[in-house]
C-alpha cells in the first residue's frame, strides 16, 4: 500500500491555510444566499402566499413529472389503506365506484381499464382493493 504523497513543509501551510480559506469564502456565501431566501420568504408570506407551498412545488419540479405521478399514486394508496384519504375530483369518484363495482363483478384487478398515467387507475384500484375486502374503510 503507497503512502499518501507528504507535501514539503512549507507548501502544507500554505496549502492548508488556502484551504481555509477557500472554506470560509464559501461560508460567507452560504450565509448571504441564506439571508436573500430569509428575505424572499419574507415577502411570499407578506403577499399572502404559503412558503411551504412554493417549497413543496419546487421539490416536485424538481422530481420531473414521472417521479410526481408515482409519488401521487403511492400517497392515494398509503392513504386509503390508512384510512386518511381526503374527499377526491368526481372523475376520481366515478373511477373509485367503477372499481368497487368491478370487484363485485369478478373482474381481477389487472382488468383495469384506465392506463398507468391516468390518475383515476389508483382511484379504480382503490375501489376494487376495498371492495375485494383487501384494504379497510
Amino acid at each position: 500500500m503507497a503512502k499518501p504523497r507528504q507535501p514539503k513543509s512549507h507548501d502544507a501551510g500554505a496549502e492548508l491555510r488556502a484551504f481555509v480559506e477557500r472554506l470560509e469564502k464559501l461560508a460567507d456565501e452560504k450565509a448571504e444566499v441564506a439571508e436573500a431566501e430569509k428575505e424572499v420568504k419574507a415577502e411570499i408570506k407578506a403577499r399572502g402566499y404559503s412558503v411551504k407551498v412554493l417549497q413543496a412545488i419546487m421539490k416536485r419540479r424538481a422530481m420531473g413529472p414521472d417521479k410526481v405521478r408515482e409519488f401521487d399514486e403511492l400517497l392515494d394508496l398509503y392513504e386509503v389503506r390508512m384510512g386518511c384519504a381526503v374527499e377526491e375530483a368526481p372523475e376520481k369518484r366515478h373511477a373509485y365506484l367503477r372499481g368497487m363495482a368491478d370487484a363485485s363483478d369478478r373482474k381481477r384487478i389487472t382488468d383495469n381499464p384506465y392506463t398507468a398515467n391516468d390518475p383515476r387507475r389508483t382511484a379504480w384500484e382503490r375501489g376494487w382493493y376495498e371492495q375485494a375486502g383487501m384494504v379497510e374503510k
